[in-house]
């Protein structure tokens, strides 16, 4: 079931998957915008601190519970709006 105001694409090329979710949310925009690049603000919510270098071509690095560390990169950013990274890069 779709929420109001969210919406979902999913777009195949050769054999990359581009998945955007977008989502209309009932609070401040800072407090978003905190919420998915602040490690702490992620900790609280996720259990796990991430490791990020908040600029385009930085390292979003997660700690998963099953032991990965996965490290992804900041492919377009544009803050307090646009926070888009890559999916599941191990290195």
């Amino acid at each position: 079931m779709k929420e109001q105001g969210m919406t979902e694409t999913v777009q195949r090329s050769g054999d990359r998957v581009v998945l955007r979710y977008e989502r209309v949310l009932r609070h401040p925009v800072d407090v978003v915008w905190a919420a998915i690049t602040e490690p702490d603000q992620i900790n609280g919510w996720w259990g796990t601190r991430p490791e990020i270098d908040l600029r385009v071509g930085g390292d979003y690095v997660s700690f998963h519970a099953t032991g990965d560390r996965v490290v992804d990169r900041i492919v377009r950013l544009e803050p307090p709006h646009v926070f888009a990274h890559t999916f599941w890069q191990h290195v």
